[in-house]
């Protein structure tokens, strides 16, 4: 049996179709980001997008090196909007996530952005076999900033669904 393990998945089409309240607040809180993506402005939108999802870390304690690939990154964010945003794929058809049979682990932080919470909300009741790990005062970077709680989180799933062979 094979498994999947999704950390602080950003599939931000479940929580539209969920929860549009959820929704309409995480896009008040990216009205930031946004913006200086519309201007070009890519340092000032890495500045916003760690703000949200940095786990604490802000962007002002980085190093310049990294302000500057992260600025870099910025365009990429923002070209996955149609994927993770609008569900281009159509992966929300009620026939697609359902199929999905393999055991799922959804890890989320409770100091991530509350779109997270309703994205595995979703997501578990769609997955045939889904288990929520919620690691209590973890943002979004949960694998850097909590690394022993994730491991013990994936650890105990896997022994709960170990692998075999086909």
């Amino acid at each position: 049996m094979r498994s999947l393990t999704l950390i602080e998945p950003v599939f931000f089409a479940v929580a539209n179709a969920d929860q549009p309240d959820a929704s309409e607040a995480h896009a008040r809180r990216t009205e930031g980001f946004d913006a200086a993506m519309r201007r070009g402005d890519h340092a000032e939108a890495a500045r916003a997008f760690t703000d949200i999802w940095g786990g604490g870390i802000s962007y002002a304690a980085k190093g310049a090196a990294q302000q500057r690939r992260l600025a870099a990154q910025m365009p990429l964010i923002a070209a996955t909007a149609p994927a993770i945003i609008d569900d281009a794929a159509n992966m929300l058809d009620p026939e697609r996530l359902s199929r999905v049979s393999m055991p799922v682990l959804l890890v989320e932080g409770t100091a991530s952005p509350p779109i997270i919470s309703a994205i595995c909300q979703g997501l578990e009741w769609r997955l045939a076999d889904a288990t929520r790990a919620i690691i209590a005062g973890a943002g979004h970077m949960a694998p850097l900033t909590h690394a022993g709680a994730v491991g013990a989180e994936i650890l105990q799933f896997l022994r709960l669904h170990p692998m075999t062979v086909d």
